[in-house]
């Protein structure tokens, strides 16, 4: 599941909700039960870079 929705970043990789610092969030899953990439593109490059993955509910706590 994980993969497969980072592998759709190669096609569209302004998918993801932007963030403060130029940075992105693909949610992954369901609704509460996923995980949250975070990633930043680099256009100039055409490249992805994923930063880091946690899931929705530690992402939530971590505010």
């Amino acid at each position: 599941m994980i993969m497969e929705a980072l592998d759709v970043l190669a096609h569209n990789p302004r998918i993801g909700r932007p963030v403060p610092g130029g940075k992105r969030e693909l949610i992954i899953g369901a609704s509460g039960n996923g995980y949250v990439a975070l990633y930043r593109y680099f256009e100039e490059a055409d490249l992805v870079a994923v930063l880091g993955l946690r899931s929705q509910r530690e992402a939530r706590h971590s505010h």
